[in-house]
């Protein structure tokens, strides 16, 4: 149904879409599920549908996918990791790369700050995931672990 809403413009909604299938898959593996394989399958199809170049729901299916292949990560299933980032991601370049690990480590609070019905915040990751952020994004050539960017842009990524 993430094909659906890509092409009605709910982009938001792609994104919740993802997250709830990544905690789908999380459970599912947790609970050694025979299904948990064709969630997986699943849920690196989210993406698909929208303009890679275009669409604003990527970004928040990034954020899933790095979050699901820490999990797998801090399991000793790096293959699933892998399957993720040569699935989910296309060609990403150093500056979106980087922001995106950035903006995971920079959360810190597993509440969402504002009334919502979901209650959590579902960009969250705990330590130890974030942990294995470095070591995720290290298997993309176009990464680096120096920050890209300088001045204003610089600023918003540091933690206060």
């Amino acid at each position: 149904y993430s094909f659906i809403v890509h092409q009605s413009r709910l982009l938001f909604l792609v994104e919740v879409i993802s997250q709830d299938i990544r905690v789908i898959c999380e459970t599912a593996f947790g609970a050694a599920s025979v299904v948990h394989e064709k969630i997986l399958e699943i849920f690196l199809t989210v993406d698909d549908g929208g303009e890679p170049n275009e669409d604003k729901a990527i970004p928040g299916v990034r954020r899933a996918q790095v979050i699901l292949a820490t999990y797998y990560m801090v399991h000793g299933k790096d293959e699933y990791a892998k399957r993720i980032r040569e699935s989910g991601f296309g060609v990403e370049n150093h500056k979106s790369l980087w922001s995106l690990m950035k903006e995971l480590q920079n959360i810190t609070t597993k509440d969402f700050w504002e009334v919502s019905e979901r209650g959590t915040n579902f960009t969250f990751i705990p330590p130890e995931q974030k942990k294995e952020l470095p070591i995720f994004f290290s298997w993309f050539p176009e990464f680096a672990l120096d920050c890209p960017f300088t001045g204003a842009e610089k600023k918003k990524y540091e933690r206060k």
